[in-house]
C-alpha cells in the first residue's frame, strides 16, 4: 500500500481540522498521513494557486474515470484522461509496503478537474526502491528526486 505524510505546522489550520483522526507523533514532530486506504481518500494538493484537499482517485469500478489512485506518466501521455492538469502533492515521507522514505519536496500528480480529484502519477521503480518496496514495479514521481 501506498500513502504520504507530511508535517502538520506545513499545512493551514483549515486543511487540518478535516484530518485529525489521521495526525502522528513522529519522533515530536506532529504529522498527516494520507493513506489510499482511508476513507475517505484524500490527499492536499498545490492547485490553481491554493493549497486543498482533494479526493485521492476513483474507488468505484463502474465509472467513466480511472479505477484506483495512480495514474502512470504513459497513461497520461496516451490522453487515458483529457484535461489533467499537473500538481504538486506535498508531502515529507512516502510509503510503500512498509518502508517509509523522505521526499525532498512532494510527489508529482495530476488533477481532473471536472471531478475535482487527483491522480498520483507513477513510473518505472529504480533497482533501489525495487529493493525497499520488495520489487514493486512502479514507484510515485518525485519532485525533483529520484530514489
Amino acid at each position: 500500500m501506498i500513502g504520504f505524510a507530511i508535517i502538520a505546522a506545513e499545512l493551514p489550520a483549515a486543511l487540518l481540522d478535516p484530518v485529525q483522526e489521521r495526525l502522528y507523533d513522529r519522533f515530536g514532530c506532529l504529522e498527516a498521513r494520507f493513506d489510499w486506504w482511508n476513507e475517505p481518500a484524500v490527499l492536499p494538493v498545490r492547485w490553481d494557486g491554493s493549497l486543498r484537499l482533494l479526493q485521492w482517485g476513483c474507488k468505484q469500478r463502474r465509472s467513466r474515470l480511472p479505477h484506483g489512485g495512480f495514474l502512470t506518466r504513459q497513461q497520461v501521455e496516451a490522453g487515458i484522461v483529457a484535461g489533467v492538469e499537473e500538481v504538486v502533492i506535498p508531502a515529507n515521507y512516502g510509503f510503500h509496503h512498509g518502508t517509509w522514505y523522505l521526499i525532498e519536496e512532494g510527489v508529482r500528480g495530476v488533477v481532473i478537474p471536472e471531478a475535482p480529484l487527483v491522480y498520483v502519477l507513477l513510473d518505472r521503480s529504480t533497482n533501489y526502491y525495487r529493493n525497499m518496496t520488495g520489487q514493486s514495479p512502479l514507484m510515485p514521481m518525485l519532485v525533483n528526486q529520484v530514489i
